[in-house]
């Protein structure tokens, strides 16, 4: 059971805050054939912001972190010292345009987890069953826009979208 408990409100249509655990059966059937398996799950983990819940995936020097705070879900991706998140994963292997389904849905943990496995299905072989190297390039790049100012990012995007 996770942290995240239904409030007496007694509001009508409410619904409980759904909490991370409620969807690691789920993640688990898509990653543990890519031979994947969950090394840590918390559901009672204080910060700044309030309690979050956290889970990470590990198979070698792997390792797929999910965090859930609220309905807030983030994700982070790491092989060997690069890491990237998710956001910055999509970016780098389909472009500014994209065609990922996540992040989004911020207000509802389910929809977001979803689309999150959904992308983890469709997009993310590089990371689980690739040999690395594409997701450690990604990361790279990632990291050197992190680093770039805004104007050199802006400028990056704008290049990136212009055709020819």
């Amino acid at each position: 059971m996770s942290w995240f408990a239904p409030t007496a409100c007694g509001a009508a249509g409410y619904v409980a805050p759904v909490g991370l655990s409620d969807h690691l059966p789920d993640l688990e059937r898509v990653i543990e054939p890519a031979g994947f398996a969950l090394q840590t799950a918390s559901s009672t983990e204080q910060s700044s912001g309030g309690p979050f819940e956290q889970a990470v995936f590990a198979r070698d020097d792997r390792r797929l972190r999910l965090w859930l705070r609220r309905t807030s879900l983030s994700v982070g991706y790491s092989i060997g010292t690069a890491s990237l998140d998710h956001a910055e994963y999509m970016r780098e292997l389909l472009g500014p345009r994209g065609g990922n389904r996540f992040p989004a849905y911020a207000d509802d943990a389910s929809r977001a987890f979803e689309a999150f496995v959904s992308d983890l299905v469709d997009l993310c072989d590089f990371f689980l069953r690739g040999d690395g190297a594409a997701v450690a390039g990604f990361a790279a790049s990632a990291a050197a826009t992190r680093e770039a100012s805004g104007f050199d990012r802006l400028r990056a995007v704008e290049r990136r979208l212009r055709p020819g």
